[in-house]
């Protein structure tokens, strides 16, 4: 979409970010958890977790379409903590570019190396953009609740040979 800008976060985002979480979660994943997973995930977010996630260290990227946030993506050191897109806007290309921005910061701010949890519904995605699943498991959310995901990694920089004679 050509209409899709990204960009940092800033705290005034929170409100439209929290509003695509939910969303992208209680639509897209509904059919990959129950809806009692599905409501811990997301039930009791509200705007202010994100601006917390902002200011202690995570680093958080918005997809904007019009003055509208569409989609967001989150990385704390070497771990993607979040790609969510809009329903609305989902199948767009908008999740591949917020992914390739996350991508592109740890790279610049070298980590080798990057890995997230994968909810089931995503699995797809990111063994499109490349990652590769490391082991199955659950991920404990913030509410307690476990669902079920795959950790999966990707290497962003090759080592380099080191160069004898």
């Amino acid at each position: 979409m050509s209409d899709v800008t990204i960009r940092p976060a800033v705290a005034s985002d929170a409100s439209g970010i929290c509003h695509v979480h939910q969303r992208a979660v209680r639509i897209l994943c509904r059919f990959d958890y129950t809806a009692d997973q599905v409501e811990g995930w997301i039930g009791a977010r509200v705007p202010q977790n994100y601006v917390e996630s902002m200011t202690s260290g995570e680093q958080l990227w918005v997809a904007e379409s019009y003055g509208q946030v569409v989609g967001f993506a989150g990385r704390k050191g070497p771990e993607i903590t979040a790609v969510y897109v809009d329903p609305h806007y989902a199948r767009q290309g908008i999740g591949q570019q917020l992914l390739q921005v996350v991508e592109q910061s740890a790279a610049t701010g070298g980590v080798p190396c990057v890995y997230l949890d994968a909810s089931l519904t995503a699995v797809s995605f990111y063994t499109n953009a490349g990652y590769k699943s490391v082991e199955n498991g659950t991920h404990r959310l913030r509410s307690g609740v476990e669902i079920a995901c795959v950790r999966m990694e990707k290497r962003l920089m090759r080592q380099r040979a080191a160069s004898g004679s």
